[in-house]
């Protein structure tokens, strides 16, 4: 029967390499056919500006539907890559196709994109993504296992995840609560390191025994799992972070999909948080944000009199400031900060960004001069001339700004590669329901959403504070779910069981 079912598996393993190999030429094709196009027809670049993000879009969304139809790859980092590639490399520059006039005006004040610039973008994340997606499925092939053990039942050693809630609101709990959330509010004028900043996520993954807990039968820690989903959607609101609000609902959402399954289920849901996210809580934030900006006292109580004013006329309000403006759509598209970090760099204004990757990992009580990770404010300075925003380019568009066509290829190969090893480990912490490491998942899941973010800070800086998290808990590690420590192999996926 092992025999039968590793060769079932390796003939799997061999279809999705090829399906991953297949999209990723496919993307590196239309991306060096749209570099090599002429600006002198118009026909031709409005042809490919429309025909690479919707095949991008197709493409990631596909695979990345492909990984989530097994539950496990919920927390799968490649999987929630290849599903923001598609809203923000996809969806995001077919605006300039389909967006209204307004929209297009309000997205050139920040920097002008016509036609050619456009295509160039949509070239750039092409030939990118096929780099990252053809190197994680190698690596993905490479190290992935051959013998897959079954997922057995759940929750065999009571007090080990008992032990992991407690260890994860003692910990996480007193970190947001007095370190975070006033650094939040502005009530201390320190910067707050990034490790108190991950250790204080803790508290929040704390969900994940209790709701498994609760499947096995112990109902009162469901309770104490809404308490806790509760109190934390309270403290994101508080620091008005969308954000941080958006992986609150997101992390609850991974939870709920990986035990219980639907991949209807799983569309349904996804879209609802997207639209909230990009049609909702944008606004709402940017309004509170505004309200702030104009005067009224930071504290928890003129965010809830912010609220509701924004219920009553906060979306017209900003309806008036921006008439005709598709904001969530404007959110999703990176095109102009990409146009202007590749039209820089043909310029010969590049700048050294990757080098601060350099840094990264020297801790700044060590080294009190240690530059910031990221330079959203001096990119921002050097587009639109105003120091007090920040934006970025995406870490693709940051490889060309650095060292053109090659340094966007590093970049990609390396981001690739990463999250092949990030899905790795992931997978065997999930398999063996290892819960003392989920904070490590939930990092690794968090670096993979934001690939329009600086490649330091997204990329090379979190694993600093990864390989620090994962010694950390080993710790305390006390036995296994199952009775041992051993993580074990991945499970089999439910269709292989049908």
């Amino acid at each position: 029967m092992s025999a039968v079912y590793s060769a079932r598996h390796a003939i799997r393993d061999d279809r999705r390499l090829l399906v991953h190999l297949s999209i990723a030429a496919t993307f590196c094709a239309l991306g060096f056919l749209s570099a090599a196009s002429s600006q002198d027809s118009l026909f031709a670049l409005t042809s490919l500006n429309l025909a690479v993000p919707l095949t991008v879009a197709a493409g990631c969304g596909f695979l990345a539907m492909q990984f989530f139809s097994d539950p496990a790859n919920a927390w799968s980092p490649i999987a929630w890559f290849l599903a923001v590639c598609a809203l923000y490399y996809g969806i995001g520059p077919l605006i300039y196709v389909f967006g209204s006039a307004d929209s297009i005006m309000y997205m050139d004040r920040y920097y002008f994109v016509d036609p050619f610039r456009l295509m160039r973008t949509n070239a750039l994340n092409a030939i990118c993504l096929g780099v990252a997606i053809g190197v994680s499925g190698i690596v993905s092939f490479i190290f992935s296992p051959r013998k897959i053990a079954p997922w057995t039942s759940p929750v065999s050693n009571l007090f080990y995840y008992q032990f992991a809630i407690v260890l994860f609101l003692a910990i996480g709990l007193p970190l947001k609560l007095f370190a975070v959330l006033p650094a939040a509010l502005s009530q201390v004028d320190t910067a707050i390191p990034s490790w108190v900043q991950t250790l204080s996520q803790m508290s929040l993954m704390a969900i994940t025994p209790c709701l498994l807990m609760a499947r096995a039968g112990h109902r009162r820690y469901r309770l104490l799992a809404y308490a806790i989903i509760i109190f934390e959607l309270a403290i994101a609101f508080a620091m008005f972070s969308k954000l941080e609000i958006f992986k609150v609902v997101l992390f609850v959402f991974i939870n709920y999909y990986s035990i219980n399954g639907g991949l209807l289920r799983l569309t349904a849901i996804a879209v609802a948080i997207f639209a909230f996210y990009f049609a909702f809580l944008s606004d709402f934030i940017l309004f509170i944000r505004m309200e702030f900006t104009l005067g009224a006292e930071r504290s928890f109580w003129s965010f809830l009199t912010g609220s509701s004013v924004f219920a009553m006329s906060g979306q017209q309000e900003l309806a008036d400031l921006l008439p005709g403006v598709q904001s969530w759509w404007t959110r999703l598209s990176n095109a102009a900060p990409q146009a202007f970090a590749m039209d820089s760099y043909d310029l010969n204004q590049d700048y050294n960004s990757l080098a601060l990757a350099l840094h990264a990992w020297i801790p700044r009580f060590i080294f009190p001069d240690k530059p910031m990770l990221t330079i959203g404010e001096l990119f921002n300075t050097l587009v639109t001339g105003n120091p007090t925003s920040q934006s970025a380019p995406g870490v693709f568009a940051e490889g060309y700004w650095n060292a053109g066509w090659l340094g966007a290829i590093l970049v990609a190969a390396y981001v690739g590669g990463l999250l092949a090893v990030l899905h790795q480990y992931c997978m065997r912490v999930i398999a063996s329901e290892q819960v003392i490491y989920i904070p490590c998942v939930w990092l690794c899941v968090s670096i993979s959403l934001q690939p329009d973010s600086w490649f330091a800070a997204q990329f090379v800086g979190p694993l600093a504070s990864l390989v620090g998290l994962h010694v950390l808990l080993r710790l305390f590690v006390i036995s296994g779910p199952h009775g041992n420590n051993r993580v074990r192999e991945l499970r089999i996926s439910r269709a292989d069981q049908n």
